[in-house]
């Protein structure tokens, strides 16, 4: 296999440079801005999530939920960003999970971010999403280095 990886319309290494700096400050605004809609669909994403079986259906919540967190944040910026690469998170995922068996975990990372959210603690929100970019980067990298 190559140093890089493909995901949609990026590589691997550009999604991993790019997302903390998008991804965890996301997750601290939505702790501070998230509307009671908002974190309810948070919640019944990590809730599917962790109950789904089919792994393409599993991939398409992910990038949902990566999306949810940046509509959350109240950041159109943020939120237009995550939509431009969704694509290529879905991609990211679906490898991950084939190769590197990660949805179980990854479900138990979710679920951390959605309880900081939910406990409006932006510091745990922005660590805990940190800790999952963290995780899938170090997978990327064991994928990649094979």
């Amino acid at each position: 296999m190559a140093n890089d990886l493909t995901l949609g319309q990026y590589s691997a290494r550009d999604l991993n440079e790019a997302r903390p700096h998008i991804e965890v400050p996301a997750a601290g605004l939505a702790a501070k801005r998230r509307s009671p809609e908002e974190l309810e669909h948070l919640k019944e994403i990590v809730d599917s999530m962790a109950a789904e079986t089919d792994p393409e259906t599993w991939v398409s919540l992910d990038a949902s939920f990566h999306s949810a967190i940046a509509r959350a944040s109240g950041n159109k910026v943020f939120e237009s960003v995550v939509a431009d690469i969704r694509e290529a998170l879905a991609h990211q995922s679906e490898t991950l999970n084939m190769v590197a068996d990660r949805q179980h975990v990854s479900d138990d990372e979710h679920l951390r971010i959605v309880e900081a959210i939910e406990a409006g603690d932006s510091p745990a929100a922005e660590a805990a999403m940190a800790d999952h970019l963290s995780a899938v980067s170090v997978a990327l990298d064991t994928i990649l280095s094979k």
